[in-house]
């Protein structure tokens, strides 16, 4: 069984997750790994306690301009059809 702890942290892997809004489905995700952590923090307003990014965050309008501002190739975002999540995975040994 695996233990989720900073100690068996392998990797942690950045993506912006796409969600149909007619019915929350999940559509895809966006690896943006070449985004560093301190970057997606000037990006993000980050939650109390949540130093590493590990809870979602919604993707406005605006972030979603400074993202692709970071990534060689930009995401096409369309806020007419999708929300978009921050989200950061952990693999663990």
């Amino acid at each position: 069984m695996k233990k989720y702890s900073i100690e068996n942290l392998i990797k942690v892997d950045s993506y912006i997750d796409e969600y149909f809004k007619v019915d929350d489905k999940f559509s895809r995700g966006y690896l943006i790994n070449e985004i560093p952590i301190e970057k997606l923090k000037n990006i993000i307003a980050e939650q109390e306690g949540d130093e590493e990014l590990y809870l979602p965050y919604e993707i406005t309008e605006n972030a979603s301009k400074l993202i692709n501002e970071n990534l060689k190739i930009p995401i096409a975002f369309n806020f007419e059809t999708f929300a978009y999540y921050l989200q950061r995975y952990g693999e663990y040994k």
